[in-house]
């Protein structure tokens, strides 16, 4: 889905999990304080767009979807932790 705001022809991914739609926010939400917060990231292309693809990911969510932030480690505490070799790196999300 187009959100453009972080830079020109920003879009997010949503797959159908398990149970769930999993959104992969991308550079279209770095960290989740930016949407929980309604802080912009400091580098943008278009601020009005940025709110809307804050808008989007926050309709999402309200729906039901898990997002994932594009760089934010809190990630990994926020979903359940894989074990074995790639523990700490990589987490469970549908």
């Amino acid at each position: 889905m187009w959100t453009g705001g972080h830079t020109p022809g920003q879009i997010v991914l949503a797959v159908a999990g398990r149970s769930e739609i999993v959104v992969l926010a991308s550079d279209a939400m770095h960290f989740y304080e930016e949407l929980e917060r309604d802080m912009p990231f400091a580098v943008l292309s278009d601020l009005p767009e940025m709110y809307a693809g804050y808008d989007l990911l926050g309709e999402l969510q309200a729906r039901g979807a898990r997002i994932l932030a594009g760089h934010d480690p809190a990630v990994l505490v926020r979903f359940p932790a894989l074990t074995g070799v790639l523990a700490g790196n990589a987490v469970v999300v549908a």
